[in-house]
């Protein structure tokens, strides 16, 4: 009993890093909410974030563990992590973004901008297709259907 207490006393940092992540990353706001059923959702839908997240970051570092893969330069300047997590991997991203010409409300071009040799060695870590993240656009969540 007592070591159980100890192991799960020293396992707190990471629990409070954890749940840090929902105000930081997730950028939770304080909301006002009058029932149970609300607020019962809402932290539903933060644990399932939080979980996302962490397999984000668990599948990453796997898959560079088992390309023998050190360290990433995810961090600002190019800076070197040996564990990516959720806000290196989202920073690196920022300025890929996804243009689309319309003509009559018919699509006729989509181009994907942006997307470095890094950002596409991140998503094959990730294992997500390129080829679905180059071809969003209506129905994009449709993917994991297919």
């Amino acid at each position: 009993m007592k070591g159980l207490v100890l192991r799960t006393y020293k396992e707190q940092p990471s629990l409070e890093k954890r749940f840090s992540t929902k105000k930081s990353v997730l950028k939770v706001a304080p909301m006002f909410l009058k029932t149970p059923q609300p607020v019962e959702a809402m932290l539903c839908l933060y644990v399932i974030a939080l979980m996302l997240i962490s397999l984000i970051e668990r599948r990453i570092r796997l898959q560079m563990q088992e390309q023998q893969i050190e360290r990433l330069p995810l961090r600002p300047a190019g800076m070197q992590t040996k564990k990516p997590t959720w806000r290196t991997i989202m920073d690196s991203f920022h300025g890929v973004h996804l243009a689309t010409i319309e003509r009559s409300g018919k699509v006729v071009q989509t181009t994907l901008k942006g997307l470095s040799d890094l950002r596409k060695q991140v998503l094959e870590l990730l294992q997500v297709p390129i080829t679905t993240y180059a071809d969003l656009g209506d129905g994009w969540w449709q993917f994991a259907l297919e």
